[in-house]
């Protein structure tokens, strides 16, 4: 992907406004970090480019072409290339961890998925408890799970929101470098919100 363009975006939820004419290119192949207060949009941003949500008035460009404008998303979530790490993980309660890699997948008809799931699993270090419930991993494993789910597609964009809050340093430091190392092989941009400088 080699560019997302917004262009004078409006978005609110109910009376509350939380954008009005904002405008950005954001690069492909590249990180952005995007922090500030709690409220201020960070995440209805990353939904927005996803799909997720359609802005009041503007449109979202990717590479030339119109994925939303006023009231309506023009290309759906699963047609954008884009993978998003929600806050609260978003994982499926029914679902063993190797079934929620598998999943996303086959829904995509990504082709040789298998291999990918092997890929990313072994990557990550999950063959131990591939077979586990959300419920029945650790906070650490679960963030895990939620970041290797939006990278075993190998998006051309990643969304990131706050995902790694319930990582201790140490776990933390070993998931940035891999996804910096993965981002820097597979060349995909990240938009990646955070409270977090450090």
């Amino acid at each position: 992907m080699k560019e997302i363009r917004i262009h004078n975006l409006h978005f609110s939820y109910g009376e509350q406004l939380i954008f009005k004419d904002f405008s950005y290119v954001f690069e492909g192949n590249k990180i952005y970090g995007i922090t500030g207060p709690s409220g201020r949009g960070k995440t209805s941003l990353l939904r927005l480019i996803a799909g997720l949500e359609a802005p009041l008035k503007g449109e979202i460009y990717a590479d030339g072409e119109l994925y939303s404008e006023e009231n309506r998303i023009l290309v759906p979530p699963y047609r954008r290339k884009m993978g998003f790490i929600f806050q609260d993980l978003a994982l499926w309660p029914h679902m063993k961890l190797r079934r929620q890699l598998a999943f996303v997948c086959k829904e995509l008809r990504i082709e040789s998925w298998q291999n990918k799931v092997d890929e990313i699993m072994d990557l990550f270090g999950m063959k131990a408890y591939e077979h586990k419930y959300p419920h029945e991993l650790s906070g650490g494993q679960k963030q895990m799970l939620a970041i290797a789910r939006a990278l075993v597609t190998e998006p051309e964009l990643l969304l990131i929101d706050e995902p790694f809050t319930n990582l201790d340093h140490k776990l933390k430091q070993k998931v940035i470098a891999h996804l910096l190392q993965l981002q820097k092989e597979k060349k995909f941009g990240v938009l990646w919100v955070t409270h977090d400088r450090g």
